[in-house]
């Protein structure tokens, strides 16, 4: 028996920890950057008190901002002014808000709205505009409802069928919510509640659990939109029998494109912002020269 001996050379290198240890400073100078105006305005067709936030853009090292003074803000509706309102200089707050005569619209579809944003001292003026769309168009709506215990708690499933019917010429995008009403028989109190979590079961599902609603799209493609979805309300109390539900209300907001894909990148911003390994979200903005 020939016996072998393998000699294998492994090499070892030693090294001064003593940098790492003690830590290495290097500085690193990051580029500065002009604030850019920042504007927000989220309006529905129904409303008559309509409620501006203004700011600007800040580094991530920097203080959090508090608003900006002086900036000159203009709805239009179809080049008609509707209203024009100045940030006040001694108002600490972001939030800017306007009263209008009369609601914004009657739901008239092709409706276009302007807003314009401007401050002299950032030398810019930011301009957005949306169309109104056409209303939703709803068919063969059923709804039915029951005891749900799936997720450990005592919930209760209100599920949904019907059919939204194609406009023509239109991309259309949805927006569902919905409430229940209840008797409580220790208190004969009538409760209403929002449906918290919501689920389809034949559609991509887009829910947005910060506004309790589910998103729907007929994705580019002209066709009917049939839907099948589910809210839970998961808080039902134990000491109340279902029968007593007296109402489920399903609500469907007709959005336009920009305000759907704000609501999805905002959904995907608020679900990854404290993942460090995820990838970075940037939010949906129709403001141009800035961002809103």
């Amino acid at each position: 028996m020939i016996k072998r001996i393998l000699i294998f050379t492994i090499p070892v290198v030693f090294f001064s920890c003593d940098k790492l240890y003690n830590g290495i400073v290097k500085d690193l100078e990051v580029p500065s950057k002009d604030p850019i105006l920042t504007c927000q305005l989220f309006v529905d067709a129904k409303d008559t008190l309509i409620k501006a936030i203004v700011g600007q853009s800040y580094g991530i090292l920097d203080s959090v901002n508090s608003g900006i003074n002086d900036v000159f803000l203009s709805l239009y509706k179809s080049d008609t002014l509707l209203a024009s309102w100045q940030t006040q200089s001694s108002s600490s707050s972001m939030v800017y808000p306007i009263s209008l005569s009369m609601p914004l619209s009657n739901g008239t579809a092709g409706v276009v709205y302007r807003l314009e944003c401007s401050h002299a001292g950032l030398n810019e003026q930011l301009v957005g505009e949306q169309v109104v769309p056409s209303k939703a168009i709803v068919e063969d709506l059923n709804s039915s409802y029951t005891i749900d215990t799936a997720d450990g708690y005592r919930g209760l499933l209100v599920n949904y069928s019907f059919r939204l019917k194609d406009i023509p010429g239109e991309n259309q995008y949805y927006l569902l919510t919905g409430k229940i009403k209840y008797l409580d028989s220790s208190t004969n109190d009538t409760i209403e509640a929002e449906i918290e979590n919501w689920t389809t079961s034949n559609l991509a599902e887009r829910p947005s659990n910060s506004l309790k609603a589910l998103l729907l799209t007929e994705d580019r493609i002209d066709q009917d939109i049939n839907v099948l979805c589910s809210g839970r309300y998961y808080d039902f109390p134990y000491n109340v029998d279902p029968s007593v539900v007296i109402e489920t209300t399903l609500s469907i907001k007709t959005l336009t494109s920009d305000y759907f894909q704000f609501i999805e990148s905002y959904t995907t911003y608020q679900n990854t912002f404290t993942n460090p390994f995820a990838e970075p979200s940037r939010l949906h903005s129709n403001m141009v020269e800035g961002i809103g």
